[in-house]
């Protein structure tokens, strides 16, 4: 085909909604271009950060970006664009095209999950960071602050430091420095605030304080370690102070100890110091850094089987956003673990988050996590039935690319060929 009308059906293509009533996606050449436009058009940009792999991105394009509500406010107020962080080789020359700019957008807006959402004023300033999978409603509310100079960050920061001390105003800039990755302004308004006398135990009081504890000596921290089951009720999502305890703690011993020690000798003074500091929780928060120290130093097959045993021994336990992350982990199991116990045992957990996200629609992607862990594993036939099913929900939801690359691994599946790489 010619490559110049290629290019120009990938634009088409590109600017198609996914059910023609949501957000039109621009189908700009590279962000210079985007800038141009927005210019022109004098609209601020909104990018879509997101990664093939990742189940909440589809989500919130299933039932997010195609409402009507939404792509009438994006399509009239900004420019849009869908910035793909991962590479396949299924990828189009406009996907291409923008992997350089997806790299710098990773370092310099500190993008660590997916999806994120940046909003920009038409001059290419950064106005709004949001991450994670959110509301229709609450989606939109943050585009219109975007658009409103009081929503913006660094014009709410000069506001405190004029002397605006309002509690509402506080929330939303503590919690916009910690998507800003603005971590030092996050710390003082984060002590600020746990002393300022405020009833910590109101919801959107509890909600900031927990967002911005992130550090060692933030004094939130006791807050939660006081009466974690209390705040999960009034926060209304079991395990949610566990689970932001076990990050702090395990961040905590990360940059005090662990990062400067090795040996047998470094678990044995880490776990002392975790039960010191969080003892109702440090056997778990030592077996995660046991995880991440064989994952950092690509101890593959032990970093697999660690992360099972964590699985099977606190897994039924984790809060709704822990669960959410499972697919990924069980994802990355499947690339990298040799040991066909370990994969079975990742199979048996990854069948678990098929409906995980939704209990009344099974994830396609979760199902082809499922059907990869078994074929790695040796259950040739039953991960071809699952694959299968995977593909049949693409193959309704007529996702051409995704019928592709489920067809070609069925194919790999039947005639014996690695799913996964091999290098």
């Amino acid at each position: 085909m010619n490559t110049r009308l290629s290019l120009l059906i990938g634009l088409i293509i590109t600017s198609i909604s996914v059910q023609g009533q949501g957000i039109v996606f621009s189908g700009e050449p590279s962000w210079e271009q985007a800038l141009i436009k927005a210019k022109t058009e004098k609209k601020f940009i909104f990018v879509d950060c997101f990664a093939t792999w990742c189940s909440p991105c589809k989500q919130m394009d299933k039932d997010v970006f195609s409402t009507k509500s939404v792509g009438d406010f994006f399509n009239d107020h900004f420019i849009s664009i869908k910035l793909q962080f991962d590479t396949t080789n299924h990828d189009s020359q406009l996907v291409r095209d923008w992997y350089v700019t997806a790299e710098k957008f990773k370092k310099d807006y500190k993008i660590i999950g997916y999806p994120t959402y940046l909003f920009f004023d038409s001059s290419g300033m950064i106005v709004i960071k949001e991450i994670g999978m959110i509301s229709a409603n609450i989606f939109l509310a943050k585009a219109k602050s975007a658009l409103s100079p009081k929503g913006q960050y660094l014009t709410m920061l000069e506001e405190y430091r004029l002397g605006n001390n309002d509690n509402n105003l506080v929330i939303k800039l503590m919690l916009e420095a910690c998507r800003q990755q603005d971590w030092k302004t996050a710390y003082t308004l984060h002590d600020k605030f746990v002393s300022s006398g405020v009833d910590l135990y109101q919801k959107e009081n509890l909600l900031a304080m927990c967002a911005s504890i992130s550090r060692m000596k933030s004094s939130g921290i006791k807050v939660l370690m006081q009466n974690p089951d209390a705040i999960n009720t009034i926060l209304e999502d079991e395990g949610r102070a566990q689970a932001i305890i076990k990050v702090w703690a395990r961040d905590s011993i990360y940059k005090t100890i662990l990062k400067d020690r090795n040996g047998p000798k470094k678990w044995n003074l880490v776990s002392k110091r975790l039960e010191n500091l969080v003892p109702s929780f440090a056997k778990e928060v030592l077996l995660e850094l046991k995880i991440n120290d064989a994952k950092v130093n690509k101890r593959w097959d032990e970093f697999a089987k660690l992360k099972m045993d964590y699985y099977d021994r606190y897994a039924d336990a984790f809060s709704h956003n822990e669960k959410w992350f499972m697919n990924n982990d069980l994802w990355e199991i499947f690339k990298v673990c040799t040991n066909k116990k370990t994969l079975q045992r990742a199979a048996l957990w990854s069948k678990k988050t098929i409906y995980i996200y939704n209990p009344d629609e099974a994830d396609p992607e979760a199902i082809d996590t499922y059907a990869n862990l078994l074929y790695k594993s040796g259950d040739i036939s039953e991960a071809i039935y699952w694959e299968r099913k995977a593909l049949s929900i693409h193959t309704a939801r007529q996702d051409q690319i995704k019928i592709g690359k489920y067809t070609e691994t069925i194919r790999k599946m039947e005639t014996g060929i690695a799913t996964w790489s091999l290098d």
